[in-house]
């Protein structure tokens, strides 16, 4: 009993040992997916990641790529919920400015998402607050895959009181229209396009106008060859033509300025 109860110890001390040195060792991880099904898998899970994600735990860049090599392999064959805990220290390395390690957060983020829908809603979250490049290069891809669930998400947010939110929505929406081009114009499938038309109408800052004009006209073309694109516009014509009027006729003296963000932000 005591070599079987030492047994998922050493697995894990190969997997931390080989975090450490910088190095994926195939043997240490093969030796810790042997407790997939056994109820030692979850342990090493948890004291692998609790040891990494301790205040005091510092990784240099090719140490935090190696050890998200593992949970990306983990990921795939304990399943989402046995890794539920590795959430925060994902998110915690979203600044990070390696290449290779942005590459490795990239693929198992967006993994992760697929799987578990929990963390897309606490990256995009922390997306909304920090605006780093690399978490908007997860969710552009994320996208590729769940747009429909992306676009809802995305839509309760664009709901929201702050400026600097709606602006960053535009923002990802942007940019997912530039990458998606024609598949983009299955907006129409959900509240947002909708609620894109009455935040037009509405919308008193500058730059978050701007930037949901710039989008609407990126997509517009788009809806002509979608099937029901043409019939979405049809319905809402009278939208369009208030919404253009509104553009032409902007007088930025008479309405409220712009915040801090249109200062950093440039199309």
């Amino acid at each position: 009993n005591q070599v079987k109860s030492a047994m998922p110890d050493r697995a894990l001390h190969g997997v931390v040992n080989a975090v450490l040195a910088g190095t994926f060792d195939e043997a240490a991880c093969v030796a810790v997916e042997q407790f997939a099904s056994s109820s030692a898998g979850p342990f090493i899970l948890e004291k692998l990641v609790h040891k990494f994600s301790r205040p005091d735990a510092t990784l240099s860049d090719l140490q935090a790529t190696v050890l998200f090599t593992y949970l990306h392999r983990f990921l795939l064959v304990f399943g989402p919920d046995k890794l539920v805990s590795c959430h925060g220290l994902l998110l915690r390395h979203m600044r990070t400015r390696s290449l290779e390690l942005e590459r490795k957060l990239k693929d198992l983020s967006v993994d992760l998402m697929l799987r578990e829908p929990s963390f897309g809603d606490s990256l995009l979250v922390l997306h909304i607050a920090q605006r780093s490049p690399l978490s908007l290069r997860i969710l552009t891809k994320f996208a590729e895959f769940r747009p429909q669930w992306l676009f809802t998400k995305l839509y309760e947010h664009l709901q929201d009181d702050d400026v600097s939110s709606r602006f960053c929505v535009l923002e990802v929406l942007t940019v997912i229209a530039q990458r998606q081009g024609p598949h983009f114009a299955k907006i129409i499938e959900t509240s947002m396009w909708s609620f894109l038309l009455e935040l037009l109408q509405m919308e008193s800052d500058e730059v978050v106008l701007n930037t949901g004009l710039w989008l609407f006209s990126m997509f517009i073309p788009h809806l002509r060859t979608y099937a029901a694109g043409a019939a979405a516009l049809k319905d809402r014509f009278h939208d369009l033509l208030l919404i253009f009027k509104r553009a032409l006729c902007w007088n930025g003296s008479t309405n409220q300025t712009s915040t801090s963000h249109a200062h950093t932000h440039t199309h």
